[in-house]
């Protein structure tokens, strides 16, 4: 009885074995590694870097060591949700999907941020590989430290202003381009207001940070 009983044993034992055999070699389908090495970068915002707020910055995914040339899309995605995603200034939100490699983020609020990326084969959703870049979003650099006095001057072909230190008599300009109007100073004088009137058909508002950081499109209409 005891011989009987080891010798059942010993054959669950071995289809046992063979069942984890089975699944083992099916789990190397389930989650395949990624093919390529991916790696994302800004020329204006290096990793573990900083963007100040309201500005935007331009990032840009790269792949290696691919098998073959496939047509690639991208799955863009923001961590902490402080920024926006924006495909030729149109904001898409926090997540997004492009066929171009790169992708502009503008930031909204205070905070640590991430932007990661994952890159598919458009022919069948294939993952072939993904990476992130992290950094903070800060407050915009200062460009006045001093009461001010600014002047503006609204030429149609020259536009600009000028900011007028009162103890230091330091003097700071801002260059627009043509048909574009400064319409108003934030009260620390770090944010401008300006309006673009190039297309007379359709008047754009932005929102100037002092440093020349970035703008913020705002509004529009004729």
């Amino acid at each position: 009885m005891i011989k009987l009983l080891t010798g059942l044993n010993g054959k669950w034992m071995g289809l046992f074995l063979a069942s984890l055999i089975m699944v083992s070699c099916d789990s190397e389908d389930i989650g395949p590694e990624h093919q390529g090495e991916v790696t994302v970068s800004s020329p204006t915002v290096e990793p573990d870097g900083s963007l100040s707020l309201n500005a935007t910055a331009t990032f840009e995914a790269e792949i290696s060591g691919l098998d073959g040339s496939p047509t690639l899309v991208y799955e863009w995605s923001l961590g902490a949700g402080r920024g926006t995603l924006m495909v030729e200034q149109e904001e898409k939100g926090h997540q997004t999907r492009t066929s171009a490699s790169t992708i502009t983020v503008r930031a909204d609020d205070i905070g640590n941020e991430s932007l990661r990326v994952k890159v598919l084969n458009e022919e069948n959703d294939q993952f072939l590989g993904e990476n992130h870049i992290s950094f903070e979003i800060t407050e915009a650099a200062g460009c006045f430290y001093e009461l001010t006095i600014f002047y503006r001057n609204n030429n149609w072909e020259n536009p600009g202003m000028a900011g007028i230190g009162m103890e230091s008599g330091s003097f700071k300009t801002l260059e627009l381009s043509p048909q574009n109007w400064l319409m108003d100073i934030s009260p620390n004088g770090q944010w401008f207001l300006r309006q673009d009137f190039s297309d007379l058909r359709n008047y754009t508002i932005w929102l100037e940070a002092c440093d020349g950081s970035g703008s913020r499109f705002l509004a529009e209409g004729p």
